[in-house]
């Protein structure tokens, strides 16, 4: 099967943690011991380019923010811990 990752704009790296904004709802959060990411379709998600989305990364802390029109998420990069909702956190 091909490689299906998400648009560019919407993938944001911090060392070993990779945050992929798949739409305006939806975010994958990957964790590589070796900084190696898998691109590959899964049996959730076969491909991960659904629609351009506008996303605001802002990183603060040990957190990470992405905002979308529809979304704000907060992402903990120590724990992995990923929160959502409808507007602003």
């Amino acid at each position: 099967m091909k490689n299906a990752p998400a648009k560019a704009e919407q993938v944001f790296t911090y060392g070993n943690i990779r945050l992929s904004v798949i739409s305006r709802r939806i975010l994958r959060v990957e964790k590589s011991e070796n900084g190696v990411f898998c691109d590959k379709a899964t049996q959730m998600v076969v491909c991960r380019d659904f629609e351009e989305v506008r996303v605001k990364a802002v990183k603060k802390h040990n957190f990470v923010f992405l905002y979308t029109d529809k979304t704000a998420f907060r992402v903990n990069l120590s724990t992995l811990v990923a929160e959502a909702a409808v507007g602003k956190l």
